[in-house]
């Protein structure tokens, strides 16, 4: 429900799921939930950082620079993806 927002948040810059909370204004147990799908279909990148308390804290940036959606009256719809190597992803739903 959330995923294209987060999506943008963490477009340019990566960011803690805690910062992507407060500035989407999503519940951040809604925000692990999106980072979580994100992560197991590979589609964000992953970075640990140390906080000013000491403690570990993961940084989620996206992989996705655009995506493209075909929609056909005699087929299903088709979804390709870009990454940063602009090696297409695409997949039928």
């Amino acid at each position: 429900r959330h995923v294209i927002e987060i999506l943008e948040t963490i477009r340019d810059k990566p960011r803690s799921a805690l910062e992507i909370s407060k500035i989407c204004n999503i519940a951040t147990s809604n925000v692990y939930r999106a980072l979580n799908t994100l992560s197991r279909h590979k589609l964000v990148r992953i970075t640990g950082a140390i906080g000013i308390d000491g403690k570990k804290m993961h940084l989620y940036q996206s992989k996705i620079k655009s995506i493209t959606m075909t929609l056909n009256s005699d087929c299903c719809p088709v979804v390709t993806i870009f990454g940063i190597q602009n090696s297409p992803k695409t997949s039928q739903l």
